[in-house]
């Protein structure tokens, strides 16, 4: 719904510092070399230097994040992805009172949300 961006000041240079999205967020991949990845949230930090992503939900709400080469199933009021700058590895961690499963409601939302073909698996 809502977009901003934050910049710094490097020297005589501004550069991005992050990036910001409020407001029935969805994020996926859609690389073909790339897993299939997916996420709704209500807000999403994004900062392009460190490339770390902070994926949060409202108070009483939960993040829904789907990783298909991980078949890893998250259910959290925040997941923080980031990707180590030597191997390009990805770790991703839930923070707070997090579940590794849909609940039917949850389930029916991402299958919902993005094409039948990429996440019936879930």
């Amino acid at each position: 719904d809502k977009a901003s961006l934050e910049y710094s000041l490097l020297g005589f240079k501004l550069q991005p510092h992050r990036v910001n999205l409020h407001g029935h967020v969805r994020i996926f991949s859609k690389e073909e070399a790339q897993p299939f990845r997916c996420g709704v949230a209500d807000h999403i930090q994004y900062n392009p230097v460190t490339h770390e992503i902070r994926l949060y939900a409202d108070k009483g709400k939960h993040v829904l994040f789907w990783h298909q080469k991980q078949n890893l199933k998250l259910s959290a009021p925040e997941i923080l992805i980031t990707i180590d700058p030597q191997t390009q590895e990805e770790t991703i961690n839930g923070i707070g009172t997090v579940r590794f499963s849909f609940n039917p409601e949850e389930d029916h939302e991402l299958k919902a949300l993005f094409p039948q073909n990429q996440v019936e698996k879930i």
